[in-house]
């Protein structure tokens, strides 16, 4: 039941994998952010991530160095 309500509230969010709105909450962070998870590719992420993954150019460009 408190996931199917939390699929209704959740519908603006969509998972960075899969693209599928059908998101649920899975609990806090160890800093207090919220966790969502996909239900279908099974992702977790958060909403808004403090840290970005490095990029392709990036590491070419470390490993040039």
């Amino acid at each position: 039941m408190l996931r199917i309500l939390a699929l209704l509230i959740l519908t603006s969010i969509n998972c960075p994998r899969c693209g599928s709105p059908n998101i649920v909450k899975n609990g806090p962070t160890h800093s207090g952010n919220q966790n969502f998870k996909c239900i279908y590719c099974h992702k977790q992420f958060v909403q808004d991530p403090r840290h970005q993954p490095i990029s392709e150019e990036t590491k070419e460009l470390i490993s040039q160095l």
